[in-house]
């Protein structure tokens, strides 16, 4: 009696002569049982299986889907840039999350939100990013950075009158009050309804195509446009 190899010609005289056989030329995936002619087979399961969240750039698995998609960002040419300072980024999303965060454009969340509204209105694209409010106005939009002053010293830290929270300096309370941490969800995704309070944080999920609203490449024709509100009046 002999045993055969599945994968190749190998013959056996002994079960344990086979198992040493597969285990030393045949690789195999441990999660789902599963054994592999070659490294290029088992590298097209770990692509192409939903148990795995598997870079075939760099031979990596994540623990995660959002782990995998966050690090497939670094293999992304970044030919996206800020036309501020010209810095170049892997997607839109990032770009927009330098443009808020960052100091070339200088907007507060309550003026990106206007200026989104706004650019909406003149592309005839009503609420393609924002959500519907009836009778939008500009007036709280316009609003610039709101700052506190020493008053709102307690006696041990600078306390937000919103949360409560404390700060060790007033730099620091006034950069909580203008980081949108008290904002209401004005970005929606018109496909599923996932509402973000930053533009950033909106194109972020639309660029994970899970809902289906843009292809990635339509999401990268957004780039212009938001690179230009930090231009327009």
């Amino acid at each position: 009696m002999y045993y055969s190899c599945d994968f190749c010609s190998y013959f056996a005289d002994y079960q344990y002569e086979l198992e040493e056989h597969e285990e030393e030329e045949h690789p195999s995936c441990n999660a789902c049982q599963r054994m592999f002619r070659d490294h290029h087979s088992r590298r097209q399961h770990f692509l192409a299986s939903s148990n795995h969240n598997y870079c075939g750039a760099c031979d990596r698995h994540f623990s995660s889907p959002a782990a995998l998609r966050g690090h497939e960002e670094t293999h992304r040419p970044r030919d996206i840039r800020c036309p501020r300072c010209d810095r170049g980024f892997p997607s839109v999303s990032a770009m927009a999350k330098h443009a808020e965060l960052g100091k070339c454009f200088g907007l507060t969340q309550q003026q990106w939100v206007k200026k989104v509204r706004d650019w909406e209105l003149q592309s005839g694209n009503p609420n393609l990013l924002t959500v519907p409010r009836l009778g939008y106005s500009d007036d709280n939009a316009s609003a610039g950075r709101i700052e506190a002053t020493a008053r709102s010293y307690n006696g041990r830290a600078f306390e937000c009158y919103l949360c409560s929270r404390e700060f060790g300096s007033l730099v620091s309370l006034n950069q909580h009050l203008n980081s949108g941490a008290h904002s209401t969800k004005d970005f929606r995704c018109k496909k599923c309804g996932f509402t973000a309070t930053w533009l950033s944080g909106l194109i972020g999920h639309v660029e994970t195509e899970k809902c289906g609203f843009m292809s990635r490449s339509q999401v990268r024709t957004l780039a212009t446009p938001i690179a230009q509100l930090r231009l327009r009046n």
